[in-house]
């Protein structure tokens, strides 16, 4: 009689447990709408910085174009009728010009990185209601640097020690790796303000806990195929003005997921 009561309170609690899960994760949710001002601030910022990138592109473009007008027309390739001279300085510029191009691309991609870090980490301080300082900042941009740089020779080894049926099917796994990571990444920063610790928090809570970003993740996924109907409102609209509802549109559920990450992620953290 007695292993049949400990048996049932057993089975009592486990219940009791799950619905104490998907009660939490009901509040969660439901929590993570409650908006403020923060919520606005953090669109804008996002908004910014696609301005940014945008113009950035348009700007550098252009740079590249402008250096490419520096090609003289391409010699005859004859030593009879091209002078050897004329040949060597035609392969010099082209040198110099393709090193320009390469110079402003890295150029161009740093500052977006540089750009990148500093909205994304103060983005996610003002959802954890932390000062941003310049000392934070610093530590920011060389995290995600070493973070960038680890998982760019990752991506490398990838390619280059699979065949690339494997690699393709593995590439995919690993991106969903970087993204999910990444997302723990900003919040431990944030949080600790230290590089070393914040990625070992990371891969932690990343790892060992990967089962209960699940539902979250799912309800994530559910919130933006939802939100997405909304296009069957504003399809009949101009291209362009449907082009720019829709990033906004993504920009929002973006914010909001970085708010009810905040809530679920806090709640399973290593320690909590």
């Amino acid at each position: 009689m007695g292993k049949v009561e400990k048996k049932t309170r057993k089975g009592d609690r486990s219940r009791q447990g799950k619905v104490a899960y998907f009660q939490q994760i009901w509040k969660d949710f439901t929590s993570s709408f409650e908006l403020d001002k923060r919520f606005f601030f953090v669109v804008l910022l996002d908004i910014l910085l696609i301005a940014l990138i945008y113009f950035g592109i348009i700007f550098l473009w252009k740079l590249v174009v402008k250096k490419l007008n520096y090609i003289p027309p391409m010699p005859i390739f004859n030593p009879q009728i091209t002078s050897e001279a004329e040949l060597q300085t035609f392969y010099s510029t082209i040198v110099g010009v393709r090193g320009g191009v390469i110079l402003y691309i890295i150029a161009f991609l740093l500052l977006v990185l540089l750009a990148w870090t500093f909205i994304k980490s103060l983005q996610w301080r003002i959802i954890l209601k932390k000062k941003s300082s310049i000392r934070f900042c610093m530590k920011s941009i060389a995290l995600n640097i070493i973070w960038q740089l680890a998982w760019i020779l990752i991506f490398i080894g990838n390619f280059l020690l699979l065949n690339a049926e494997i690699s393709k099917y593995t590439g995919i796994i690993l991106l969903i790796v970087y993204l999910h990571l990444s997302y723990i990444k900003y919040i431990q920063i944030a949080k600790t303000e230290k590089i070393f610790s914040s990625i070992s928090a990371t891969l932690k809570l990343g790892f060992l806990r990967f089962y209960k970003f699940i539902i979250p993740y799912l309800i994530m996924a559910f919130v933006l195929l939802l939100v997405l109907q909304l296009y069957y409102i504003y399809k009949y609209l101009p291209e362009n003005i449907q082009i720019a509802i829709f990033g906004l549109i993504i920009v929002v559920w973006m914010e909001w997921g970085r708010i009810y990450a905040t809530k679920f992620i806090n709640r399973i953290s290593i320690g909590n």
